[in-house]
């Protein structure tokens, strides 16, 4: 009996003792772990910021990201017809923002604004008395024909009845002057 009841004291006090060793030994595991990839993660920084040091790198970073070019080069940006029309995307766009941002905001605010705003139009205008956020996109600028004050482009011809320059040479059909007549042959 006796050692029935120390074996059960032993496995009482034991007991805890290893739970909480395990326990540390997994925490220690998931922060090494942590630590190794946060100085991968330092790592990869270093390379970067030892690119971003190398003047041919940002060139070609400022051509790719923003689209620079040398002077004397011309850029050419050609439209994917799979991406749809500038339009489109911008709608695309607006409906990612809007349902990304109803999933981040939680369900009862979400619900107390639904109440909230329910009947409220005035005008056809949408009333939102809590200011919740909402995102509408800009309103496209529709392309007008150029204004009728505007001077014409540099490259443009000019107009047809516009006198040609006095360092020009006289027309062929123009009469010589009169004291200016040809010698007759034989003199």
């Amino acid at each position: 009996m006796a050692i029935a009841l120390f074996a059960i004291l032993a496995i009482i006090i034991v007991t805890p003792t290893v739970s909480r060793f395990s326990a540390q030994q997994h925490e220690l595991r998931a922060v090494r772990a942590e630590l190794e990839s946060v100085q991968q993660h330092t790592r990869e920084l270093e390379v970067e910021k030892a690119l971003w040091n190398d003047p041919d790198y940002v060139r070609a970073q400022a051509r790719v990201r923003l689209g620079y070019v040398v002077p004397g080069q011309r850029l050419f940006v050609g439209a994917d017809p799979n991406e749809g029309t500038a339009q489109e995307q911008l709608e695309e766009r607006v409906a990612t923002v809007n349902r990304e941002r109803r999933a981040n905001t939680p369900w009862y605010i979400t619900g107390w604004d639904s109440i909230t705003i329910a009947g409220n139009s005035v005008d056809g205008q949408l009333d939102n008395p809590d200011e919740a956020p909402m995102y509408t996109p800009p309103t496209p600028q529709p392309e007008s024909e150029a204004p009728e004050d505007a001077t014409p482009e540099p490259d443009t011809a000019p107009a047809p009845d516009t006198a040609p320059a006095a360092d020009t040479a006289p027309a062929a059909d123009t009469a010589p002057a009169a004291d200016t007549a040809p010698a007759a042959e034989g003199e």
